[in-house]
């Protein structure tokens, strides 16, 4: 993700502190989408509508893969 950084600057970073807006955005869409549902429930629908990637299914590396907005609200 490219990223504001310090002084007056772009630095492309990664990890959990970049892609912790785009998951809590897609998650906020879903409840949009279903507002009854908890957030146990929004969490296990978007790792199912998840991109998975590396190894299949959960790794250390990429957890349970990309974040797919379309898929998790359609």
């Amino acid at each position: 993700v490219w990223s504001t950084y310090p002084p007056n600057t772009y630095k492309q970073l990664n990890g959990t502190s970049m892609a912790c807006p785009h998951v809590a955005g897609v998650a906020a869409l879903v409840k949009r989408r279903h507002p009854g549902w908890n957030g146990d429930r929004i969490r296990v629908h978007m790792w199912r509508t998840a991109m998975d990637l590396g190894r299949s299914g959960r790794d250390w590396f990429y957890g349970y893969g990309l974040v797919n907005a379309y898929r998790a609200v359609r």
